[in-house]
């Protein structure tokens, strides 16, 4: 029974690795640089995957998550990250680097521009506002370099943002679309200057490239009414937040955009604040979708792994922008699979491929795994 080896086969690497997943609890390091366009000191927390905190395999490089408000959401979208791509032999998302940046003065980072008082902001707030730009500006000249420098990553750069930061990541792809290749932007302060921004990036998505890029639009149920078509019929002041997104989720999806990929999620059971891990969750595995290795294929009638291996490896090289290769765990996984539910011309291909990139380490894994 071809479901029942599967279980069988998931079970055993799960035991072979769980006394290595009780040791990986430390994930995060701690990092800062002093920002002279911000002049402050700027901090970071990072996730770096296992074989980059181990210090193996130099030649490697990794896709980037930024995630603003990264205080918040450090130990979430750390988690997540984790999991889809190092845990149990997950392959839903590629491993990935990290990098929370944590708040100073937050109104002012992620507001696009100066606002009267108005909406959801106090007079104080407003005052703050429209430092987006200087905070893009600290992005694009100081921090993306700095994680470049210290850091193994490649050149494919993902942003999320939730609520304010999710205004900030639509202001980012608007405007300056070449930082980063996808946006997530959640439960995003849309009605921000009365819905003006939001009419002002719909405009831009209209004219722009954004070929090979993607945004992905969460909205959380922030006012107790699961039926979004209802919406109208609520006219409390908070209203306006949900209304604002739902007015640009509906514009956007009749965009004739230059090649940008628009996905967009409702969350009726999840407000304001308890969407952004959900919405993390699932927008990362859209962006990532079509690029999930499957290990159920490797029995598909047209798998190859001496040609469906590497193929699937460089298209995913395409898109994190760097050369990435199956690691020895990985060939040993496809190897379990072929031994438990035999199929021996599969398993003579994958461990062909194994001795082709990785000699050594097969041939012991081969001579202690002969039969």
């Amino acid at each position: 029974n071809l479901d029942f080896s599967m279980k069988y086969i998931f079970l055993s690497f799960l035991i072979m690795l769980s006394w290595k997943s009780l040791a990986q609890v430390q994930i995060g390091v701690s990092d800062s640089l002093y920002s002279q366009v911000l002049q402050e000191q700027r901090r970071v927390l990072i996730y770096l995957p296992q074989e980059v905190r181990e210090n193996r395999d130099s030649t490697m490089r990794y896709p980037v998550l930024y995630v603003l408000d990264g205080n918040a959401h450090f130990l979430s979208v750390a988690g997540i990250v984790d999991q889809l791509s190092e845990q149990g032999g997950n392959s839903v998302l590629p491993k990935m680097i990290v990098v929370c940046i944590l708040n100073t003065n937050r109104i002012r980072d992620l507001s696009p521009y100066k606002v009267a008082v108005g909406g959801f902001l106090s007079e104080a707030m407003a005052n703050d506002t429209g430092g987006g730009e200087k905070f893009i500006q600290f992005l694009k000249e100081e921090l993306i370099p700095h994680i470049a420098t210290k850091y193994p990553v490649s050149g494919y750069r993902a942003l999320v943002g939730h609520s304010l930061g999710g205004i900030f990541a639509l202001h980012v792809l608007a405007k300056y679309p070449e930082l980063f290749d996808d946006y997530l932007a959640i439960d995003p302060s849309t009605w921000y200057d009365q819905r003006k921004f939001a009419h002002g990036v719909l405009d831009s998505l209209t004219s722009g490239n954004y070929e090979g890029k993607s945004l992905f639009v969460a909205m959380a149920n922030t006012n107790n009414e699961p039926d979004t078509t209802r919406l109208k019929l609520i006219e409390t002041a908070f209203s306006e937040h949900q209304k604002s997104i739902l007015d640009f989720t509906l514009r956007a999806r009749k965009l004739n955009t230059s090649g940008l990929i628009f996905i967009d999620r409702y969350y009726p059971n999840d407000d304001h604040n308890s969407v952004p891990m959900i919405a993390t969750y699932e927008g990362l595995r859209e962006v990532f979708s079509t690029y999930r290795f499957s290990f159920e294929g490797l029995y598909a009638p047209d798998f190859s792994p001496l040609r469906s291996i590497p193929d699937y490896y460089a298209r995913l090289s395409k898109k994190v922008k760097h050369p990435m290769k199956p690691t020895p765990e990985f060939l040993e996984l496809c190897d379990l699979y072929y031994t438990v539910t035999p199929d021996p011309k599969r398993k003579e291909e994958t461990r062909t491929l194994y001795q082709q990139m990785y000699p050594d380490r097969a041939k012991a894994y081969i001579s202690k795994n002969s039969q």
